[in-house]
């Protein structure tokens, strides 16, 4: 039996050092693990694993990574995607903040319930005695107080 990592397993088959995990892990390869990527292997397994099968192995292992590959290439187009989505979100923010603020007036936070009331009401009274001075008759300069008069001087 030899002692070897599993990058000197896959140095040895010509494999990549995933692929001898993956092999060990399907028990494609039968292994005695001695410590973290350390194992005792036959000499004949290793043997039985490059002769025939090596084409088939790489081609195996093309197709594995071509897969990964585009998985990868996947996700990162959907994270674009998302990051696009992001960037309009946070470039529309501060207008609908704005219209927030047109939409809801700030002052009406601020202010005790029914003082709007209250303040409508005593514009309301002041219009009303306003419009009660426009409707009374007009004073002739005679019947006016000497100190409201005007002089014709003046």
């Amino acid at each position: 039996m030899l002692e070897l990592t599993t990058t000197q397993i896959a140095a040895r088959l010509g494999v990549s050092e995933r692929t001898v995990q993956r092999w060990i892990r399907i028990e494609k390869l039968q292994v005695q693990k001695i410590a973290q990527h350390q194992y005792l292997v036959e000499d004949s397994d290793l043997v039985a694993l490059t002769a025939p099968q090596q084409g088939a192995t790489q081609r195996n292992e093309m197709a594995a990574l071509r897969e990964d590959f585009y998985n990868l290439a996947h996700q990162v187009s959907e994270l674009g995607r998302i990051m696009e989505q992001i960037i309009a979100d946070l470039t529309a923010l501060p207008e609908q903040i704005e219209q927030a603020r047109l939409t809801v007036p700030l002052n009406m936070e601020e202010s005790p319930p029914g003082q709007a009331e209250a303040r409508l009401a005593a514009l309301e009274r002041r219009v009303s005695e306003l419009e009660q001075l426009i409707q009374v008759p007009m004073y002739s300069s005679d019947s006016l107080p000497a100190d409201e008069r005007l002089t014709a001087k003046e």
